[in-house]
């Protein structure tokens, strides 16, 4: 997941970077508080230097952009900021909801919710959203499979279980990948016999045959939009703040290919 986030990241920084000098830094987490690594931002005085940043926040609370604040450095968020700060990031509720309408049409109605992390708002948003669906559709069956310690046993369980779901929403790459690996494990076809949707966040999903039902959240367009934001905040530092949230998109695995 990290390799497509990168990739995706850095061809739409420079896309948008147009030919401008652009440096690329990952700061690692603390860990010992397994924050974005503000330790590690303070101990350089390089930044000052710094025409501007754009920072890959996968947090509501990322204090690196409190010290861009405090060094009066220009950035833009690529993830969904706060509303004094310019961001950029992907739709993520209402594809949730279209999603799981396809997998109905497809006949699949028994649609289980696999893996969240309180602490990632992106995977909390997916989860409410399924819920929110589960609500206005009344439908009979739902369940969640947590993520985290036990997660296996506790999807194998379920994918045994007289009450199987027929088809699986997974939140997040390493989700999915379990849940194809232990549905291999248990000889069932995906999606054939289950129903699979989640991101697109690599190209194992995106070449699995038969094709998936997958999200492309546009991280390409979303890094060259907050690229281009940033260069303007730089002639016009009163700029109000720019918000833009990008439409996710469903696609079959094999368009991702094309």
């Amino acid at each position: 997941a990290q390799a497509y986030w990168a990739t995706a990241i850095l061809d739409g920084v420079l896309d948008g970077a147009n030919g401008r000098y652009v440096t690329i830094m990952r700061l690692p987490r603390d860990p010992e508080s397994n924050e974005l690594g503000p330790h590690l931002w303070r101990k350089h005085t390089w930044h000052a230097g710094l025409c501007g940043a754009i920072v890959v926040a996968s947090s509501r609370s990322c204090t690196v952009t409190n010290d861009l604040q405090e060094a009066g450095i220009p950035y833009v968020v690529l993830g969904r900021g706060a509303s004094h700060e310019h961001w950029v990031w992907c739709e993520n509720i209402q594809i949730v909801h279209h999603a799981l309408h396809q997998l109905v049409a497809r006949e699949r109605r028994r649609i289980a919710f696999v893996g969240r992390q309180a602490n990632e708002p992106d995977l909390m948003d997916r989860l409410t959203a399924y819920r929110a669906w589960v609500a206005q559709q009344q439908q009979p069956y739902a369940y969640e499979v947590p993520a985290g310690a036990g997660f296996t046993q506790r999807l194998r369980d379920l994918l045994t279980s007289d009450n199987r779901p027929d088809a699986i929403f997974a939140s997040s790459l390493l989700v999915a990948m379990e849940t194809l690996r232990v549905a291999q494990e248990l000889s069932i076809r995906v999606p054939d016999e289950l129903g699979f949707v989640t991101m697109a966040e690599g190209p194992v999903l995106a070449a699995w045959h038969p094709p998936l039902l997958l999200i492309d959240r546009q991280l390409q367009k979303a890094a060259r939009l907050a690229t281009e934001i940033l260069i303007n905040r730089l002639s016009d530092s009163a700029a109000p703040p720019k918000q833009i949230t990008l439409p996710s998109v469903l696609r079959e695995g094999s368009e991702l290919l094309a």
